[in-house]
């Protein structure tokens, strides 16, 4: 069994492809079982045709706890520990209205940027409504750490939703729920800190 490569929030590469294989049951089940638009970005397959990929910060659930991004958002959630820098400036752009390119695919983001961590982080002041932006800079152990929550609206589509789309080309939309998940956030060197608002 192929596993994935490192340690994410505590999870081993054994444990975050057991959570990529119940992502793909359910996708098989059901067919698209979550929004297929970028909950940082905005961009949707619908409309842009970007590849919208179902990320997790707590692997233990990786139906329920499910966030779905664009490809660039999700590889630079991935890479936030070893390029701290870039990642705060790629959340600066994102405040500034940049949309990433709508990437096929993982590969081809990644042939594109290859580039080393910024050497100095712009100015920023997180946003504690925005989940993205209050995220640990350090890795953590979502099982051993106690964390702060923040509640954020359920990205999962309705079990009774239509395989195919309705006659508009649009899916019916989705009842809100609540999905919980952990955020903690340590400014990097050089940016004040803040207070952590706990939900």
């Amino acid at each position: 069994m192929r596993t994935l490569p490192h340690n994410y929030n505590g999870f081993e590469g054994a444990e975050r492809r057991q959570g990529s294989i119940a992502q793909d049951r359910e996708r098989q089940r059901r067919g698209p079982w979550f929004v297929r638009a970028c909950l940082m970005c905005g961009l949707t397959y619908d409309d842009d045709g970007a590849c919208v990929i179902g990320h997790l910060e707590d692997y233990a659930r990786p139906i329920e706890a499910v966030l779905p991004v664009c490809v660039e958002c999700h590889e630079r959630l991935h890479r936030r520990f070893w390029q701290p820098n870039t990642w705060i400036d790629y959340l600066v752009k994102l405040r500034d209205g940049y949309r990433p390119p709508a990437w096929r695919n993982i590969l081809q983001f990644r042939a594109a940027n290859t580039g080393a961590d910024l050497a100095v982080a712009p100015a920023f002041e997180p946003d504690p409504a925005k989940w993205w932006e209050v995220l640990s800079l350090r890795p953590i152990d979502y099982r051993r750490d106690e964390l702060p929550r923040i509640e954020i609206p359920s990205p999962l589509l309705p079990a009774e939703a239509p395989r195919r789309p309705t006659r508009q080309g649009r899916r019916p939309p989705f009842k809100s729920s609540q999905l919980t998940i952990a955020f903690v956030r340590e400014p990097p060197p050089g940016i004040p800190p803040f207070e952590v608002v706990k939900a």
